[in-house]
C-alpha cells in the first residue's frame, strides 16, 4: 500500500515554489540545447505556500511576514532551497524568502 504525503506546509520565513521548466524552443521556433538553458540564471516558478514569517527577537518576539503570496510567479536563486514534492508533485522547492528575487506577475506584493 503506498501513501500519498500531503503537501507540505512551509514554517517561519519559507516559501513552497512549483518550479516552471524553461523553455526548450524560442518565439521564433529555434530549438535550444540543454546547455543554453542550464546557464546561471535565476529559476522561475509559482508560490504554492508561504510560511508565517521570519521571527526576530529586539527584547520582544516580532513577526515578519514574507512579502509574496501564493499565487506569485517569482524568480529565486537557482540552486537556494531543498527539494520538497510529493508522490503526487515531485518537484516542489522549499526556499527562504530572502532567496525569492522579484515577484514577475499576477500578484499584489503584501505591504
Amino acid at each position: 500500500m503506498t501513501r500519498t504525503r500531503r503537501p507540505e506546509i512551509p514554517l517561519h520565513d519559507r516559501v513552497l515554489i512549483r518550479p516552471i521548466p524553461p523553455a526548450e524552443q524560442t518565439k521564433s521556433g529555434l530549438h535550444l540545447p540543454p546547455s543554453a538553458s542550464s546557464a546561471e540564471v535565476p529559476a522561475v516558478g509559482t508560490v504554492l505556500a508561504v510560511g508565517a514569517g521570519r521571527t526576530t527577537d529586539y527584547g520582544l518576539t516580532i513577526t515578519v511576514p514574507a512579502l509574496v503570496k501564493p499565487g506569485a510567479v517569482v524568480r529565486y536563486a537557482k540552486h537556494a532551497g531543498v527539494p520538497a514534492g510529493t508522490d503526487d508533485e515531485p518537484t516542489l522547492v522549499l526556499v527562504r524568502a530572502g532567496d525569492v528575487l522579484s515577484v514577475l506577475w499576477g500578484e499584489e506584493v503584501a505591504r
